[in-house]
């Protein structure tokens, strides 16, 4: 056979299906189990294809959309100084003007004062206004190359003569690096501006200046051009590193909120999963009180008739000595009124025997309807002062004539050898009792049962013994019935099992007889048997 593989109706299946055949409750477990799996597996594609795209800075269209929204809230404000700061550099340039373009200066005022430093300040506000956020990428890289534009202006229209004619290019650096970096422009917006001021200023340079027409301006070409693209590969490095950090950071931002958002949904799951599993074990409890109380009462139900019978006794007793004394308390006043003392003292002697039989037989009818409220009322499950001898002879009768009263041709023997030594012992009386005559009840079912169908020699036997040992006593219940097969030896114990036929039994009887020894009284409870021969039950109870 293959190895994972079962036999399922003929068919070769896997495990997992034959776990489903067999089992739906496994299956659905196997279920969960690979939609859980596959979840997880498809978790982790999905952050792997968004990292990829994260590296080619373009999310899909929902998610570049969150990610568009969550920049400009996380960037306003850097982007917000640093078009202040640029302004307010790009106008105390204005006073660097003075120096470097002292012949040009007018034109070049109304360039810097008229439209770089206006643009720049419109931006400024615009930022103030949540309803331009979705044009702010823009309108910061067209303010950054208005004003890369404005310095390429203003070196087109001075003279040679001017220090700004060769050295303004130095305000192009500043502008690109301001344009890759402070204005936090995203990628894409940032090499757009910075191209669009390269290209523009070698237009200038070349067709304007025409520093390409001497050995001494194509020196000073190259020298600008190194620094300008210089800036410009290193600015667009910096600029691609930040957004790619930017949105590698949103995206985990944003998958650990998301497993946050699973987790909670879960621990919402699984609180309402405890809240029905809570109401399953109030409800399965409420149903253990009610099997509990059931099999109480079916214990009671089991000895009735042994009752009616067991009061039915001494009440004969009292019924027939009230008469027979009523005859002699008759007979005593024709004594007396003849003045026979000696037959009047005779029979003063035989009523008052016959009062001390009655009161005999109406404490022993009083005590047996005790022993049954203590059997069917709730227990206080305080230990109390208890003869175990008593209490075992009193159910062991009961017991017996109960199955009597209910199968008049059921006879057996009961043999008590009872250590009378042992005397009171602290137990709960109530459980105590149950115990035994679940035990007693079982036995003399088991013997009937036996002998409905055994040989005429068979005799049915019942014994119970107790025995006082060093700190315990063991009490031994013995029948010489069906007895117990091996296979449900290991099983008798265990609540809701039971040998006996489907309506007889609800298989609580021993379960709880179990736990009230060893849970409890803290002792321990242990069956022998051998089928068709004998079962035997010992107690053992610490004193």
């Amino acid at each position: 056979m293959n190895a994972g593989k079962k036999i399922l109706n003929g068919t070769m299946t896997s495990e997992t299906e034959y776990e489903k055949n067999v089992n739906p409750e496994a299956g659905e477990r196997v279920d969960e189990k690979n939609t859980a799996i596959h979840d997880e597996e498809q978790s982790s594609t999905d952050y792997m294809q968004l990292f990829t795209a994260a590296q080619w800075l373009r999310f899909p269209r929902k998610i570049e959309a969150e990610f568009i929204a969550g920049y400009y809230n996380s960037t306003i404000k850097t982007t917000r100084w640093a078009f202040t700061g640029g302004l307010l550099i790009y106008a105390l340039f204005g006073y660097l003007d003075l120096y470097v373009a002292p012949i040009s200066l007018r034109n070049v005022w109304l360039i810097r004062f008229g439209i770089g430093c206006p643009v720049l300040l419109l931006v400024v506000l615009f930022t103030f206004v949540k309803r331009f956020a979705p044009y702010m990428q823009l309108m910061g890289a067209a303010a950054a190359t208005i004003g890369g534009l404005g310095v390429v202006a203003i070196i087109m229209i001075t003279r040679r003569e001017e220090l700004a004619y060769t050295h303004y290019y130095s305000g192009l650096l500043l502008v690109m690096l301001f344009t890759s970096s402070w204005l936090r422009l995203r990628f894409w917006y940032a090499l757009v501006t910075n191209t669009i001021i390269i290209i523009s200023y070698e237009l200038v340079a070349i067709y304007v200046q025409d520093l390409l027409a001497s050995p001494q301006g194509q020196i000073q070409f190259l020298s600008n051009n190194f620094l300008l693209l210089g800036t410009y590969v290193i600015g667009a490095f910096a600029n691609y590193s930040l957004e790619r950090h930017t949105r590698i950071d949103f995206l985990q931002k944003r998958t650990i909120e998301a497993e946050k958002n699973k987790v909670n949904a879960q621990r919402v799951a699984i609180e309402k999963q405890a809240h029905k599993l809570s109401n399953v074990v109030a409800s399965l409890k409420e149903t253990q009180t009610r099997l509990v109380n059931s099999e109480k009462l079916a214990s009671l139900g089991e000895v009735t008739a042994g009752i009616a019978h067991e009061i039915k006794n001494p009440l004969n007793f009292v019924t027939n000595f009230s008469e027979v004394t009523l005859e002699l308390i008759n007979d005593f006043e024709a004594e007396a009124i003849a003045g026979n003392t000696e037959e009047t003292i005779a029979l003063a002697k035989s009523i008052k025997e016959n009062l001390q039989k009655i009161a005999y037989h109406g404490n022993r009818a009083d005590s047996i309807v005790k022993s049954m409220l203590q059997h069917s009322r709730k227990g206080t499950g305080q230990k109390q002062p208890t003869d175990i001898n008593t209490l075992i002879d009193e159910y062991f009768r009961l017991s017996y004539q109960g199955l009597r009263a209910r199968d008049k041709n059921f006879n057996a023997k009961m043999h008590m050898k009872l250590d009378k030594s042992i005397g009171n012992i602290n137990i709960v009386s109530q459980d105590i009792g149950r115990v035994i005559l679940n035990l007693f009840t079982n036995a003399f079912y088991s013997v009937n049962q036996k002998q409905k169908h055994a040989d005429k020699g068979y005799e049915p036997t019942v014994s119970v013994k107790t025995e006082m040992k060093n700190d315990f006593i063991s009490i031994c219940v013995r029948d010489n019935g069906k007895g117990i097969s091996q296979k449900a030896m290991g099983k008798i114990f265990q609540p809701f099992f039971t040998t006996k036929p489907s309506g007889e039994g609800i298989g609580l009887g021993l379960s709880l007889s179990h736990d009230i020894i060893t849970k409890g009284h803290g002792g321990t409870m242990k069956v022998e048997s051998q089928e068709g021969e004998f079962a035997e039950f010992i107690i053992e109870l610490p004193v």
